[in-house]
């Protein structure tokens, strides 16, 4: 990982992660196809899941400012168990875990 990666990637997300601590369960960012992605699990039911549409927009604009081409998901609480299905957690990086 590289210091750029760290402080312009990884930290502006574990911010936007801490600031809506109390929709997010956990949170990820791997590479896919040489870009970097960000799977954010959310803690809110499906019902309530576009409660962190605006949110993750806003996110992935910034991560855009600052010259990343990125992808940012949200995984819904009730697929939790089922994350693994979206990415690989083994290769990924935990960047927030409540």
């Amino acid at each position: 990982m590289t210091p750029r990666f760290e402080d312009d990637f990884i930290l502006p997300v574990r911010d936007w992660c801490l600031k809506h601590a109390d929709k997010v369960r956990k949170c990820y960012t791997t590479t896919h196809q040489g870009y970097p992605s960000v799977f954010v699990i959310s803690s809110v039911p499906k019902r309530e899941v576009a409660t962190l549409g605006q949110p993750l927009a806003i996110l992935n604009l910034n991560l855009q400012r600052r010259g990343w081409t990125c992808n940012v998901l949200q995984i819904p609480g009730e697929e939790f168990s089922h994350y693994d299905a979206y990415f690989e957690a083994e290769q990924a990086i935990l960047v927030y875990s409540e």
